[in-house]
C-alpha cells in the first residue's frame, strides 16, 4: 500500500516554513549548504516522499544561471556564455546578472 503525498507546490511551502534556508531569495553560492543535507534525510521518511524530495532538490540546485560580466569580452568567451544559456535554456528558471565585483 502506498501511502499519498502531498503535491509538489504544497510540499515546497511546507518546506519554505519547516528548513531554515529553504525560501532565502539568494544566488546558488549564497544559499545555506545546509539546505541540501536537511532535504536528503527527509526523502528518507517514506517512498512516497523520496521521488518528491528528489525533485525539490533539483529545482532547488539546477535552474539557477549565473551570468558575470566583465568590461571586455573576448569571443571565445562570449560564444562559451551563449553555448552554456543555450544548452541549460530549457530548465532556468531564475537567472542572476552581476558587472564588477558582487558583495554580500
Amino acid at each position: 500500500m502506498e501511502l499519498p503525498s502531498l503535491p509538489l507546490p504544497v510540499l515546497q511551502n511546507v518546506l519554505a516554513f519547516a528548513v531554515p534556508g529553504y525560501a532565502d531569495y539568494k544566488p546558488p553560492e549564497w544559499r545555506n549548504t545546509r539546505v541540501v543535507s536537511v532535504l536528503k534525510c527527509l526523502k528518507l521518511v517514506s517512498k512516497a516522499w523520496a521521488a518528491l524530495i528528489r525533485e525539490i532538490i533539483r529545482q532547488y540546485e539546477d535552474p539557477t544561471l549565473i551570468l558575470r560580466f566583465k568590461p571586455s569580452w573576448t569571443p571565445p568567451e562570449l560564444d562559451h556564455m551563449y553555448q552554456n544559456v543555450s544548452e541549460r535554456e530549457p530548465q532556468i528558471t531564475e537567472v542572476f546578472v552581476s558587472m564588477g565585483k558582487v558583495d554580500r
